[in-house]
């Protein structure tokens, strides 16, 4: 997985380029839509996470699964 942060000032053009990205496949996790609905969790289903190590340093707790 290639992840990617997008940011800029109020007014910058991301909200135009997350819909182009969106446009071209992308899958984008807007962090002001998740902010406005005030969950209190969020959980991030990613298969592989340790082995990637790109995402367990944003992660408060990780649940591990197994059967």
């Amino acid at each position: 997985m290639f992840l990617v942060g997008l940011t800029g000032g109020i007014s910058s053009g991301k909200s135009a380029v997350s819909t182009m990205l969106r446009e071209l496949g992308c899958p984008i996790i807007d962090a002001d839509v998740v902010a406005r609905k005030g969950y209190r969790y969020v959980v991030l289903d990613v298969p592989l996470l340790f082995e990637t190590r790109r995402l367990t340093k944003f992660l408060n707790h990780t649940v591990v699964v197994y059967w």
